[in-house]
């Protein structure tokens, strides 16, 4: 789709039309979610005491059921394909035998950073009984890990928009040492040599070792990395969220590149501009046509191809 003006300044007009023909729409649908604070669940996900996990859910249209923290010992995990579970939210030795017979059966745990660290392990926290089901064994804690977070295998998810390499500024991590048969598909950047794994996966099981889920990192990085994760596990939760915030992004760049163009703009970047607003309309029009993984990969040209763009005009006019 190509937004046509007959404007004296074509691309900044387009620009602004862009912004607001409602290109981004991040109220996907309203979901109903499952109470369940000690009962079965009955949606194909369901999420542990995260308030940022829902409302990305529900800005995204994903059905999902719910327990509290207290109710994951209460009753076993039933009805469900996917658990999502920080892991402070493990209060006791009934919610952590909940898990394992949960991912024992064949359930699929998506597990994030840690509850409290202790040298005494299985005496004073019941998280660690999770060591086995996990694949990972909590070694230290890092206030702040070395950036970025490298990935080296995707599997059936679709990278976030910054690649294999993703900051996630400002969050801790859990120092981990992974068990036999546990895969480290993603590592911190390390200093001196040494690269911490980050990212871990154990058959049905994958653990992230930075708090994701903090309500202060309701951000795209973090949003993208996070449904990065899901997909490892479950393919179709949340690529609808990733493509309206890679096309919002696309549209920041695009706007960037459009500012500073004027008559004297190189035919040579107008042409990348013209690439730029032509990626961006595809990407609306697959994100409308239910078709999000290609719509996230259009909003990914289109961005690109504007900061690259926006780079190489700066470099002319320093």
């Amino acid at each position: 789709m190509k937004i046509v003006n007959k404007s004296p300044f074509p691309y900044r007009t387009a620009a602004f039309a862009l912004l607001l023909s409602g290109v981004v729409c991040l109220a996907g649908g309203t979901p109903v979610p499952a109470q369940s604070p000690g009962g079965a669940e009955s949606s194909a996900v369901t999420v542990v005491n995260s308030p940022l996990v829902e409302k990305w859910f529900t800005q995204d249209g994903i059905s999902f059921g719910r327990r509290t923290a207290q109710g994951l010992g209460a009753a076993p995990i039933t009805k469900t394909k996917l658990l999502i579970l920080p892991l402070e939210s493990v209060g006791g030795p009934g919610a952590a035998k909940n898990v394992q017979d949960y991912v024992g059966k064949g359930g699929k745990l998506l597990a994030v950073y840690w509850g409290t660290l202790t040298s005494a392990e299985m005496k004073q926290s019941p998280t660690y009984h999770l060591v086995p089901t996990l694949g990972v064994k909590p070694i230290g804690w890092m206030a702040a890990p070395p950036q970025p977070l490298t990935i080296f295998s995707t599997g059936p998810a679709l990278l976030p928009a910054a690649g294999r390499e993703v900051n996630l500024p400002a969050t801790p991590a859990v120092q981990l040492e992974a068990l036999p048969g546990t895969v480290v598909i993603g590592r911190w950047t390390g200093e001196n040599g040494s690269r911490p794994g980050a990212v871990f996966l154990r058959g049905n099981v994958l653990y992230v070792a930075a708090n994701l889920l903090r309500p202060q990192n309701d951000r795209p990085e973090f949003r993208d990395t996070f449904f990065w994760a899901v997909q490892r596990l479950a393919r179709d939760i949340g690529p609808g969220m990733q493509a309206r915030d890679r096309i919002q992004q696309a549209v920041a760049a695009y706007a960037s590149l459009t500012t500073l163009m004027n008559a004297s703009t190189p035919p040579e970047i107008r042409a990348e501009a013209s690439v730029a607003q032509s990626s961006l309309g595809d990407a609306r029009m697959h994100l409308a046509a239910g078709r999000a993984a290609r719509a996230s990969l259009a909003a990914d040209k289109a961005r690109a191809t504007a900061t690259a763009a926006v780079q190489r005009l700066k470099a002319l006019n320093p």
